[in-house]
């Protein structure tokens, strides 16, 4: 009786599958309106198009008809959806997906993500304000077993110190290998709750959108000072040579520009960049530009930090005329496939060189009054190493990853040792551009920049190790590439 009844049970939950995929139905005609708004905002608003075209010898006209045939052939929502994923995968960019969605609170077509606030408060208990903003933990151990090799002196992940290190004999040098898991603030769990007692006490209004991005700077300011200390526990025990195991890690924020930073011995210049011509970039600039000019009606700022708002008012000023700099891209879509003109800015634009007052503390105080909860700036923990410097790398390292992998590089701070990176490269600054498909349901983001290795090739095409491991990656193959290059 028992069993009879899951089986009616089972074959009721597949006959419900089985009429939700046959019954959700829309008109073939929308799907293919929806289409159009996609490749319209594609050809604006993709910063990989031309290069993934070229790189990937993808025959866009042919791509789209074929698309749109499918679209056409279907009043099945989920073949259309299909038909959509399949065409963004002929792109092979992680970074260009689809994803179901609720209609946003804007019209259809392009639109630019927002920040949602979680509306804390100095009343808000700690695991409270963590489950709220999102953040989790993660696994924090080291994939490659360098803890377990032969005379290795190592320090576990704890809820105090979430970064592992080992120390490793290697004849006349000791090396030392930190782990670093993720490069998103957000994965850090217990390091975010440790840290908001002290910055949501202080709170004197409610915490929106800007409070809770400076709470996240000051998640990162403690990991950075945790990650010093290791460095520093490190060298402690002898340290000669320092390997940093990216390895698995697959990206996360803006942060990783100062750990970079944290472990490179000099000052490191952000490898070329460029940004799709759209109104997205144009107001970030038309934005900075204005609070630039407010604040330089201020006559007790210091010179340094007025030179440094001088030279990026000049800079702001020719980007965001190069924002204005479009033509009519459309046509890609339905003649040889040969791009009429480019929309992208490449002259030698380092997005963190044009923004290097934001990390001056002036005018990071001046930029949100919530930095004023910030004790230390991430300046603080700069060249916290300076010794022989190498990165692990592997094929799932990945986004944020590949920039610090390709900085270090770019800047010959460090060598890389592993597998090519993954080649997800730059993906979506200040929330990025997406499009609603409102017949699909569909969300389909879009990277909206690229960056360049030191080889000028596309972060997208992987980045290449300085010490190749052609075999499988273990950590006694690493420890044998960098033994030879000590």
């Amino acid at each position: 009786m028992k069993k009879s009844l899951l089986i009616i049970v089972a074959a009721l939950l597949l006959l419900g599958c089985s009429y939700l995929f046959v019954w959700d139905r829309g008109n073939p005609q929308d799907f293919v309106a929806d289409f159009q708004i996609l490749k319209s905002d594609l050809a604006t608003g993709y910063a990989n198009l031309d290069w993934a075209a070229e790189r990937y010898d993808i025959d866009l006209p042919k791509l789209a008809a074929k698309t749109e045939e499918s679209l056409a052939s279907t009043a099945l929502r989920w073949r259309a959806r299909n038909a959509i994923h399949d065409f963004l995968e002929a792109f092979q960019d992680k970074h260009l997906l689809a994803e179901s969605a609720d209609p946003p609170p804007v019209a259809n077509g392009s639109e630019t993500s927002t920040i949602l606030s979680a509306n804390l408060s100095a009343e808000t208990s700690a695991d409270d304000a963590i489950s709220r903003l999102g953040y989790r933990s993660g696994d924090y151990d080291f994939d490659l077993d360098f803890d377990d090799l032969p005379e290795a002196v190592a320090w576990s992940p704890t809820a105090d110190n979430p970064f592992p290190a080992v120390l490793l004999p290697l004849e006349n040098n000791k090396l030392g290998v930190i782990r670093v898991p993720y490069f998103g603030q957000d994965r850090y769990e217990d390091v975010a709750r440790e840290a908001w007692p002290e910055f949501g006490g202080k709170l004197d209004s409610s915490c929106g959108s800007l409070c809770e991005y400076t709470f996240f700077t000051k998640v990162g300011n403690v990991l950075l000072k945790k990650l010093a200390d290791r460095v520093q526990t490190l060298e402690e025990q002898g340290m000669t040579a320092l390997a940093v195991d990216i390895s698995g890690n697959g990206g996360g924020s803006e942060w990783v520009r100062s750990v970079a930073q944290l472990f490179a011995s000099t000052d490191l210049r952000c490898p070329p960049s460029s940004f799709i011509k759209h109104v997205h970039w144009r107001e970030r600039f038309v934005s900075s530009s204005e609070w630039i000019e407010e604040t330089l009606q201020d006559t007790t700022l210091s010179s340094e930090a007025v030179e440094l708002l001088l030279q990026a008012s000049t800079r702001l000023a020719d980007l965001i005329t190069a924002t204005e700099d479009t033509c009519d891209r459309q046509s890609i879509w339905e003649t040889s496939g040969r791009v009429p003109c480019s929309s992208i800015y490449t002259e030698s634009y380092h997005s963190c060189e044009v923004f290097a007052y934001l990390d001056h503390p002036e005018l990071a105080v001046r930029r949100s009054p919530w930095n004023q909860q910030i004790k230390q700036n991430y300046g603080a923990y700069q060249h916290s190493y300076s010794g022989p410097l190498f990165v692990i790398t592997d094929n799932n390292t990945a986004s944020a990853s590949e920039y610090f992998a390709a900085v270090l590089q770019y800047n010959s701070a460090a060598k890389l040792v592993g597998k090519s990176t993954l080649g997800v490269g730059c993906g979506y600054t200040y929330g990025g551009i997406s499009t609603y498909l409102p017949s699909l349901g569909l969300r389909v983001r879009m990277p909206d920049c690229v960056r360049y290795q030191k080889n000028g090739e596309n972060e997208l095409a992987g980045i290449q190790p300085d010490l190749p491991i052609r075999d499988d990656l273990t950590a006694e193959e690493i420890v044998a590439q960098i033994r030879s290059a000590l």
